[in-house]
């Protein structure tokens, strides 16, 4: 047997396989004593904060909440053995009592609840109401631990509200919690949200549990590393710990992970380990697209490693469409469109590079200098017919040309160092094309900087242009403009007035840091003491939208929802800039005066003034 073939094996449960459907905590605990392996270590920021609060001198009960695979049930593990349980009393069921795990501790017994849907409804209403009881009790010896999802907790306290004031107490504590994420004193009871923490620091914790697992060290000697053809296996783990160009690819992994954050889409850390599970053993051709080490020679031989290239793994190449769909990492990661978008710079690179003196050092540098998932023989083959014949999608769709360079974008998309990122626009590979501008303002914020002017007047050219309808080239000011009432029409002709980005007279429009998360784009119509300013939470794919119109396009791959809430910003700016003139004490004399937008050839707007008699 092949020296690691049990860690191998072991990893294979996180993948993308049927089997990951039933991967909890419970089973992967069970499966990992079986393969003898140690465990991972994976994240879990809050632990000790957990801890704290269930042995400090005035203890407090702990909700852990989060979505389906955040790691609640492996945070109540861990908290139990802390507290003095044993291991293997928390792997018999037969140990929990009603639903529950008790562990003695300072006089006190604290239950643990790892899924609050476990507990028999016929007993449930009972438990939540004693919980709620003991939460604000502080003479009371029962501490608990409950770990439920978002939606489980409400659905469980529910039916008890309006029966028990406590119940009703705990429940405001806990809703104020999952809503501010700040602790409460009116009902000591802390609640942990699982889903807050940022998936990219999450994502990067994932990668280090996994690649830095001691039991790679048994890889060392084993005969697949001496074969003239690269372990695939440990190619990846090599690529993904840095020593194939940097650390670009882990480091694009975070990248991805941030904007999905900053998307309000969470990923959870068992989607997470799918996600590393998959880039380092995936191939199209093994038993449930994940190899094991008696498939590597066969691969090795065959000539076939190069389908276990590590970027296409990261977005789902080698798996069926089906499982890409049924897959929340994966069908997140298709939707970037990465390898089916295109970069012009990099294309033509890629078609043309081997001959083009021009272009020839780059092609040795990002391409010809990986045989092993670049330069390989399939891409050869494929690039030559292209050249010869123009074969883009003839023959074999694994050797199809059009299959070949959507391999080697997603490739480049991975390692192109930071110099070369920019020369070929690599994020035009994907449909956030100015990705890379988000993230650097998001880094300049946190680190205390202001962000440039100049993108608030990007901003205020693409909100101009959507608020009226019209290609307008003003940046300096927002234009706001109704069609005759404050309705969320396409083409709005009536002009209500221009707020200036430069700080004016009270006025002003930014891009400022908003809590830890992310940017908004301020407009500010007074002094924030006599009127608080609108803000707008720049998503990704908001930030995306306006830079696009910004720039003279509307791009088709974005749905409605994106101008919708770029509309229904326009009424809360529009709704405050009523207030403005309420404050101001603006009235209407014997004459109505309608102000028309008139576009100008440079343009910029000018209001066309018609006087209307009453």
């Amino acid at each position: 047997m092949l020296p690691n073939a049990a860690w191998i094996n072991f990893l294979r449960k996180y993948g993308p396989s049927a089997a990951n459907d039933n991967m909890y905590d419970e089973t992967i605990e069970q499966s990992r004593k079986r393969a003898g392996v140690e465990p991972l270590l994976l994240p879990t920021p809050y632990l000790n904060d957990a801890f704290v609060c269930l042995t400090q001198d005035k203890p407090i009960s702990v909700i852990l909440s989060g979505t389906a695979g955040d790691g609640k049930t492996y945070y109540c593990r861990q908290l139990w053995q802390m507290l003095g349980g044993k291991a293997e009393d928390w792997a018999d069921d037969s140990q929990a009592t009603q639903g529950m795990y008790v562990v003695a501790r300072d006089g006190r017994q604290i239950h643990i609840i790892k899924d609050l849907t476990e507990v028999e409804k016929g007993i449930a209403k009972t438990i939540i109401a004693r919980m709620s009881k003991d939460f604000a009790d502080p003479s009371s010896n029962r501490l608990y631990v409950v770990a439920a999802n978002h939606g489980q907790l409400y659905e469980q306290w529910l039916p008890v509200l309006a029966t028990s004031p406590a119940a009703a107490a705990a429940w405001k504590s806990i809703e104020d919690q999952l809503v501010d994420g700040e602790p409460q004193t009116d009902v000591p009871v802390r609640v942990f949200d699982l889903s807050k923490r940022p998936s990219a620091d999450s994502m990067k914790a994932v990668l280090d549990a996994v690649l830095l697992h001691p039991r790679w060290n048994l890889c060392d000697g084993c005969e697949l590393n001496q074969q003239s053809t690269p372990c695939p296996i440990i190619e990846n783990r090599r690529r993904l710990l840095g020593d194939h160009n940097g650390a670009v690819f882990s480091g694009r992994l975070q990248q991805l992970m941030e904007l999905s954050t900053q998307n309000n889409q969470h990923i959870p850390v068992r989607q997470q380990l799918m996600l590393v599970s998959n880039i380092l053993l995936g191939h199209a051709d093994a038993k449930d697209n994940l190899m094991s080490c008696a498939d590597v020679h066969s691969f090795q031989t065959n000539g076939t490693v190069w389908k276990a290239s590590p970027y296409g793994n990261a977005v789902g190449e080698n798996l069926s469409p089906r499982k890409r769909r049924n897959r929340e990492i994966f069908e997140k990661f298709e939707r970037l469109g990465l390898g089916h978008e295109t970069s012009n710079r990099l294309d033509r690179l890629l078609t043309l590079g081997a001959d083009d003196p021009d272009l020839r050092p780059d092609y040795e540098m990002l391409v010809a200098s990986d045989p092993v998932y670049g330069n390989t023989v399939p891409w050869q083959a494929a690039q030559r017919a292209y050249l010869e014949n123009g074969d883009y999608d003839i023959g074999d769709e694994a050797l199809a040309f059009k299959t070949q360079i959507r391999l080697q974008r997603q490739r480049l998309f991975f390692t192109l160092p930071a110099e070369k990122s920019k020369q070929y626009a690599a994020w035009d590979l994907t449909v956030y094309q100015n990705a890379e501008m988000f993230l650097g303002v998001l880094d300049s914020l946190r680190e205390g900087k202001p962000a440039p002017q100049e993108l608030a007047r990007t901003l205020v050219r693409g909100l101009n242009r959507i608020f009226t309808g019209e290609l307008l080239e003003m940046h300096d000011s927002l234009v706001l403009a109704t069609a005759g009432s404050y309705s969320q029409s396409r083409t709005n002709q009536l002009y209500e007035a221009e707020i200036a980005v430069r700080p004016t007279r009270g006025e002003a429009i930014s891009v400022v840091h908003r809590d830890p998360r992310g940017a908004s784009l301020r407009v500010q119509l007074m002094r924030p003491s006599d009127l608080e300013p609108v803000d707008l939470f720049l998503t990704c794919l908001r930030f995306e939208f306006l830079v696009r119109v910004s720039e003279g396009a509307l791009p088709s791959s974005f749905s409605l929802e994106c101008y919708e809430d770029i509309l229904a910003y326009k009424s809360q700016v529009l709704s405050a800039l009523q207030r403005r003139r309420e404050i101001e004490g603006e009235t209407v004399g014997d004459g109505l005066t309608l102000r028309f937008i008139e576009v100008m050839e440079d343009g910029r707007v000018r209001p066309h003034a018609v006087e209307v008699h009453l």
